[in-house]
């Protein structure tokens, strides 16, 4: 079994033809980061590079950095935005440096304090027949659930909230205006001045979002899949290789890779197929924000497809996606089946849906928040029932946003998005709104991705995880991406079907009825009964929801509407991840969770609410301060104890380091205190190097050897009081830098030739998995690269293309090195591998040269697809250890 579309590969950097082999392959990167999970420390199992570097590509993580001179202002009234305007005007006047974004205003619909936002279906069966009460609902409380979005100045009492009931009887004009400053003091200035404006309620930065894809998994943390589809199509006795590695595809998918029309897993994953012969109520349209969309792709619907775009040279317009990542995931959706042609997505019936575009993020993947809503609120407006979201950033909640999100759903719109590829537990947004779905991403065998996000919102899980998509024909049609950016539409593209067969059911209870549908995933020890904050409520399940919907109609598979009467819109029974069941349930079934250390779950069928039965869920405190008390829901209930379930680990204070000291945990604190102090092993001496051996605890010492390897330099020492001490060299020595009168290139090349062609082994960089990044330091001479060899793993009849970086100065120390402007391209050429432990030598159009006393830094991978946009470098392969050699 192969995938064709990638390939595992060790390089070998050649200067003149020689080279050293490449110290790690794909056994090593197996090794190092599988992808499947056995119950360890997942956090300490999967973070690669310094988590507290934002400027480290390596670690899988959105960005969260504030659009930091641009502000968003928000108004409870008509004289609220009057006085924003006026406000700006007089600043412009006094020659400040602010500006509203004409462009980029949003007002929330006009409501009347407490009531609903329009009338909505308060049940329903399929076909068009209306459903019974579903019982009265809790009025909504509304507002912002997040107090720390910045705010400044004096908010006169209503900072981070919207405008409560019965301060006004009339008809409300909520929204938020965008404004940008020229730098850093005029936005704190503003920050204060807005604040105090009569008729503002909060002011807050903009946020970056990006896509919530991860380019990493070329990398080690994909090799466990990928390395054993290429050895298994290759033999591993052909490719010389002896790799141990864990089943993981239970199923031969050869047949399914030898059709012209391929169905991706995911598709199958989600139980979908079966329904597509089913003729839907409704036409459905789905909007699908992100980097764009390749209008006139052969296998993507053409006819019918509207979109919008900022109309700014940042965006450009959306039916053109510079980028791959809006087309990928628009594919997920809705890509034309029956075609005999590359894919098919969740719904590949063009006449059955439509898509709506929106152009929220730049061709570089990146975008303001502003910019995100403005294009919800134009799905709003266009008519779209689900909106498809693979984007995001961490720890960026924005109350204005939060909002938005509200109107949307109050709409009846239903909004989906990724959880996150941060890989830890972490907050991330908009999936972290209670109005948007959070989807996690799993694998093909099902089990969690080792990047998604998880949190208490995560809600419902899909394939993310090497899934195959179309992407722009400027890059070939179809390409294969991960993260939870993936995993989203496949919820997305669910919701929309669902929609379509049902469309008396409110979005909520689609919502409802996607989770009350989900199957669980494969047991393992993230996988707990019911919700968990790595697959929510479990694997979304299109045949199965369909059924449930079918069978119950809307209240029964989804709850309650809202109560109209009372003032409760959609948005209030919107709570998401662990608490989306807990409001408009109907019967006891709805609450119910599966996870007896919750305790039993029944519904209050006067308040359509959920609640937990009294003395159901065990109190497992044992009052000892040094144990760790939890719940393990796999053990049986004894003697109808609840207790029996629980569990007393102690807890441990070690690091297994005995060079940081001795800890222990006090029992009258359950803190960690410190039994002896950590091992000092500087013994004052220059000439020593002083370790501390951290199994043992003890001191080691070793003689510093001074030599700075120059012939032409003798007496090199080491003082104990100051440490090496290198003599100048002597004069008329070959090797000391110069060419003296007495030497000449034939005589001395090390000092007297021009350039110099030798070899560079890559052996020493850490963490380049499938490409190399490195520098080249010269000393005395100039040095020419002729050309590299590679070490590639590729069917005989298979193509590659081999690429190769170059970039002035030392990689790291260059900003945003990663991204490919940064980078001069050397060659992009196709290869064909000479074989398993054999080098294929690729020349250099013209030699790269370096100077003496510089350092070139280099980029060499080999692909064989051309997906690659904003990264000339796969991101899991800096090091800060393996940054020189």
């Amino acid at each position: 079994m192969v995938n064709l579309s990638k390939v595992a590969f060790a390089a070998l950097l050649l200067l003149g033809g020689v080279g050293v082999p490449s110290s790690i392959g794909p056994r090593a990167a197996l090794a190092q980061e599988g992808d499947e999970y056995d119950g360890g420390d997942l956090q300490r199992d999967i973070v690669v590079g310094d988590v507290d570097d934002p400027g480290d590509p390596t670690e899988p993580v959105e960005s969260n950095a504030d659009v930091s001179n641009t502000l968003l202002v928000t108004y409870s009234s008509d004289s609220g935005l009057s006085n924003i305007i006026n406000h700006v005007e007089e600043a412009r006047g006094k020659g400040k440096g602010v500006m509203l974004k004409g462009n980029n205003r949003y007002k929330s619909p006009k409501r009347r304090p407490g009531r609903s936002g329009g009338g909505l279906d308060r049940g329903g069966q399929p076909g068009g027949g209306t459903g019974g009460e579903g019982g009265k609902g809790g009025n909504g409380k509304g507002g912002s659930d997040n107090p720390k979005a910045r705010s400044g100045g004096n908010s006169k009492g209503k900072r981070n909230r919207w405008l409560e009931a019965g301060e006004d009887e009339g008809e409300l004009d909520v929204g938020f205006v965008t404004l940008e400053t020229t730098d850093g003091e005029t936005t704190n200035s503003e920050l204060s001045e807005l604040g105090g404006l009569e008729g503002v309620t909060n002011v807050e930065h903009d946020v970056e979002l990006t896509v919530a894809e991860v380019k990493s998994l070329r990398g080690a943390n994909a090799a466990n899949e990928h390395v054993r589809e290429i050895i298994e199509a290759m033999g591993a006795e052909q490719a010389g290789l002896n790799i141990e590695y864990a089943p993981e595809h239970e199923d031969d998918h050869d047949d399914r890779r030898r059709l012209a029309e391929d169905t991706p897993y995911g598709i199958n994953h989600v139980n979908v197929t079966h329904l597509w012969s089913i003729e839907p109520q409704q036409h459905v349209k789905i909007c699908v924000i992100d980097t764009g969309y390749d209008l006139g792709h052969p296998d993507l619907p053409s006819d019918g497809v509207t979109g919008w775009d900022a109309h700014s040279p940042e965006t450009q317009s959306w039916d053109v996606d510079g980028h791959s990542h809006g087309t990928h995931c628009a594919g997920t959706i809705g890509a034309i089946g029956g075609n005999d042609a590359g894919v098919v997505g969740v719904m590949p019936n063009p006449s059955k849906f439509s898509f709506h575009i929106g152009k929220g993020l730049s061709d570089s993947g990146s975008g303001s928040g502003a910019a995100v809503i403005a294009a919800v609120k134009d799905c709003v407006d266009k008519g779209a029932k689900v909106i498809s979201m693979s984007l995001g950033c961490g720890n960026c909640y924005v109350a204005a946003y939060d909002q938005a999100y509200k109107d949307a759903y109050d709409a009846g719109v239903l909004i989906v998005a990724a959880a996150g590829n941060s890989g830890r537990d972490s907050v991330h947004y908009p999936s972290g709104y209670k109005s948007v779905i959070s989807v996690a991403s799993v694998m093909e065998s099902k089990k969690l991705s080792y990047f998604s996000t998880r949190n208490d919102q995560t809600e419902i899980a899909a394939p993310g995880h090497y899934v195959k998509s179309t992407v722009p024909r400027n890059k070939e049609s179809y390409g294969t991406k991960s993260g939870t950016s993936m995993a989203c539409p496949h919820v997305a593209g669910v919701a929309a079907l669902l929609v379509s067969h049902f469309p008396n059911c409110n979005n909520n209870q689609i919502r409802n009825a996607m989770i009350h549908s989900a199957s669980e995933p494969p047991t393992d020890s993230l996988n707990l009964p019911g919700w968990d904050k790595y697959y929510g409520w479990g694997l979304v399940n299109a045949g199965m929801a369909y059924e449930l919907l079918k069978n119950e109609g809307c209240i029964g598979a989804g709850g309650a509407a809202p109560d109209e009467a009372a003032g409760e819109k959609l948005s209030d029974m919107a709570l998401g991840g662990k608490d989306q069941k807990t409001n408009g349930c109907t019967t006891d079934s709805q609450c119910q969770n599966g996870n007896l250390c919750l305790g039993e779950m029944k519904c209050n069928t006067d308040t359509n609410k959920c609640y937990q039965v009294e003395g159901t869920a065990p109190d497992c405190d044992d009052g000892v301060k040094c144990t760790i008390d939890t719940c393990d829901p796999t053990k049986p209930i004894l003697n109808n104890d609840p207790k029996s379930m629980c569990v007393h680990t102690p807890k441990t204070c070690e690091d297994e380091d005995k060079c940081n000291g001795i800890y222990s945990c006090d029992p009258l604190t359950g803190n960690c205190q410190q039994d002896t102090p950590p091992v000092d092993c500087d013994d004052g001496m220059a000439c020593t190097i002083d370790k501390c051996i951290t199994d043992t605890g003890q001191c080691q010492y070793t003689q510093k050897m001074c030599n700075d390897n120059n012939v032409c330099t003798f007496g090199d020492k080491c003082d104990n009081s100051t440490g090496c001490v290198f003599q100048p060299p002597v004069e008329d020595c070959c090797g000391n830098a110069q060419c003296d009168a007495s030497e000449d290139e034939e005589s001395c090349p090390i000092d007297c030739s021009d350039s110099i062609t030798t070899s560079f082994d890559t052996g020493v960089a850490r963490h380049r998995y499938l490409g190399s990044v490195f520098n080249i330091a010269t000393k005395s001479k100039n040095v020419t690269i002729a050309g590299v060899g590679v070490h590639c793993i590729l069917p005989n009849d298979k193509v590659g293309k081999v690429h190769v970086y170059t970039l002035g100065g030392d990689y790291y120390g260059n900003g945003n090195w990663y991204k490919k402007y940064r980078w001069t391209k050397v060659l992009e050429q196709d290869v064909t591998c000479a074989g398993a432990g054999l080098s294929t030598n690729v020349s250099f159009p013209e030699v790269v040269k370096i100077g003496k006393n510089k350092v070139q830094a280099f980029s060499i991978y080999v692909l064989t697809d051309n997906i690659m946009t904003d990264y000339p470098t796969t991101r899991h392969i800096h090091h800060s250890a393996g940054r020189h050699a």
